[in-house]
């Protein structure tokens, strides 16, 4: 674990410094990646000297054989998701709505300009947002010359943060059952198992706050300078991952934090703060360079979101959104059933159910339905397991009560600081799935406070089957990536290999694939992008064969309205084909779509393409003249 900490500590440290240079290249990132594979042998074989290798394997192995029936059990259970994830993000190529439009789109900008500096763009999510896990992206792409291992950075996430849960678990002293326990509830998580596979960053975020709560409680304890340095460094990382670490870190870093300051005796709680100081500045010192570039283009925020904080924050606004958060999650396959609880909905919050103070957008509370998109999809089962887990925690008796305590705290402040500071969305799930990760331990915990050591295998047995059930529809029938597809061999046809890329938006295919064939056949040096805020970008670069290697034909974004446009060159000449995109709507969450030329356009061009959904225009020839 704290190797995979290490490891998305050296893509910063790598990935800045190259960027400075404007040398984020295949051959300085191979270059990289040869110097860190040689100083990783030289080390091993250091420690390997003087260590007791064959000592070591043979203790392991006896601690796995003295694995019980339940602790076998709950590994084949853990080990059968991550499986079967595992080859759906291997199989499959990204296909996410917000990867198609920025987080992939971003990784190909970079990759075309050599470095991560702001550029302009009609979506400035693209280089407002926090970029680590696309800059996992980014290095595997570049490695590869393709995008093949693009979902392994989120899976990967998927897997180390089960395994930090059984770590916290483990803190907690729990009994090694319920470790494992706590490792089932993790892995069976709706939301985590649809986003395995896919190229979104909730699960790397996920499992940075993880580990920032897991180094975090060992710091407390120990004050040891390891822990402390891990967790500045898993805070940092989560920070530069993405916005909603910002709201989570901070509630579990003041109240485990504030909580264990005032425990402390007076020597040790004066050292105690100086650590926490030190924790806050490494993980602002991580995101120096990603601050300082989107605030001399953005300042305090970017301009085109409809805002996402609430404009209001009172008692009744986070008990609105905790209520509509909630039922986020409770959508059942019967309508009858999901009828009734809209209905209770409507009672329940009556004029605050669509409060457009804490609602995003035009955005509406609808009834709660089941669905396998991972946009949508919620967590009932889950659900009840908290509810139940914090309903009976005051009233169970549990060997570390004090610890199990202090980390409900942290959990609870999570919850309402998210209620509090986020907008209701109708596709917030994906954001609670930091939640219901760090939850899973408590889950655990509780259940060792219920019963006797036999009783407690009986019920681990018993919920583990449970939640694995409800598990499988998520697991083989991901509405984006169907594992039932893949084995009846309707997917990745060889006469449409680009086509599961426009999973969500299938109807834009023929248009961007007809597009794309006369850009290449044109072979222009550059083509402009007239793009709406929320249209799809990264198809253009797979069609073109650009998304992981420079070379012509460059895509840079012209027309841009926003204040990313003072990163234009003025000196650059029009683009030979200008390409725009032609989304009608008028969608006040994500900005208009490009209706029209604006001021994408000079009065040189002439149409040459006219669809559906791109329309295309090509830079006049110029005419001799007397």
């Amino acid at each position: 674990m704290k190797a995979y900490i290490a490891l998305f500590l050296m893509i910063v440290i790598s990935t800045e410094s190259l960027s400075l240079l404007g040398a984020v290249t295949y051959e300085a990132i191979r270059l990289v990646w040869i110097a860190v594979t040689v100083m990783s042998l030289v080390l091993l074989g250091f420690v390997l000297r003087d260590a007791n290798v064959r000592g070591s394997i043979q203790h392991w192995l006896r601690r796995v054989s003295n694995y019980g029936a339940y602790e076998r059990f709950s590994l084949l259970l853990v080990s059968c998701v991550l499986s079967i994830t595992l080859v759906l993000a291997l199989v499959y190529p990204p296909n996410n709505w917000d990867s198609m439009t920025y987080h992939m789109a971003r990784v190909a900008q970079w990759i075309q300009r050599g470095s991560i500096d702001v550029y302009p763009t009609a979506n400035d999510r693209q280089t407002h947002n926090p970029p680590l896990a696309e800059w996992a992206i980014l290095h595997l792409q570049l490695l590869s010359q393709s995008d093949k291992f693009a979902n392994l950075v989120q899976w990967f996430s998927f897997f180390v943060s089960i395994v930090f849960v059984t770590l916290i678990a483990k803190e907690f002293r729990l009994p090694l059952q319920a470790q494992f326990f706590a490792s089932v509830v993790a892995a069976t998580i709706p939301t985590a198992i649809l986003e395995s596979s896919s190229t979104q960053n909730d699960l790397v975020v996920t499992s940075f706050c993880v580990a920032f709560a897991f180094f975090l409680l060992r710091f407390i304890r120990t004050l040891s300078t390891k822990d402390t340095f891990f967790s500045a460094v898993s805070l940092g990382l989560a920070l530069l991952t993405k916005g909603t670490a910002y709201l989570y870190c901070c509630a579990i870093g003041l109240a485990l934090g504030g909580a264990s300051v005032f425990a402390k005796t007076q020597p040790r709680r004066l050292a105690l703060l100086y650590k926490l100081a030190f924790i806050v500045l490494v993980a602002l010192v991580l995101n120096i360079g990603h601050l300082v570039r989107t605030y001399l283009v953005y300042g305090l925020g970017p301009t085109s979101q409809t805002p996402l904080l609430n404009e209001e924050i009172s008692i009744t606004t986070v008990f609105s959104n905790l209520v509509r958060n909630a039922a986020l999650h409770i959508g059942t396959p019967f309508d009858r059933i999901n009828s009734y609880s809209f209905r209770a909905l409507q009672i329940l919050l009556g004029d605050r159910l669509n409060d457009p103070a804490s609602t995003l957008g035009t955005t509406r509370v609808l009834t709660p339905l089941f669905s396998l998109h991972e946009d949508y999809a919620g967590n009932l089962l889950h659900l009840i397991l908290i509810t139940l887990a914090f309903l009976i925690l005051p009233f169970v008796a549990l060997s570390h009560t004090r610890g199990v305590y202090r980390y409900t705290g942290p959990l609870l402040c999570g919850v309402l600081v998210h209620c509090a500071a986020l907008k209701w969305q109708p596709w917030a799930t994906r954001y609670h799935t930091t939640l219901f990760m760090l939850v899973a331990p408590l889950i655990a915990a509780v259940g060792t406070g219920l019963h006797s050591l036999q009783n407690q295998k009986r019920l681990f047995v018993c919920v583990s089957i449970l939640l694995f059930a409800g598990s499988i529809p998520f697991v083989i029938s991901n509405q984006t990536r169907s594992f039932v597809t893949l084995a009846n061999h309707t997917v990745l046809s060889a006469d449409e290999p680009f086509k599961p890329y426009f999973v969500n938006r299938p109807e834009l295919y023929a248009d961007y694939s007809a597009a794309a064939k006369i850009i290449m056949d044109e072979g222009p040096e550059e083509v402009g992008l007239c793009l709406g805020y929320d249209d799809y970008e990264y198809p253009l670069f797979v069609l073109l064969g650009r998304h992981a290697s420079r070379g012509i034909p460059r895509l840079r974004h012209v027309g841009v309205l926003d204040v990313s446009k003072m990163k234009e060159d003025r000196h650059l000449a029009p683009p030979a084909i200008i390409l725009a995109t032609k989304r009608l709507d008028e969608n006040q969450i994500h900005g208009k779509g490009r209706q029209a030329p604006d001021a994408c356009l000079g009065s040189n061009h002439m149409i040459i393409f006219d669809s559906a959904n791109v329309r295309m225009w090509k830079l006049k020839a110029p005419t001799n003249t007397r």
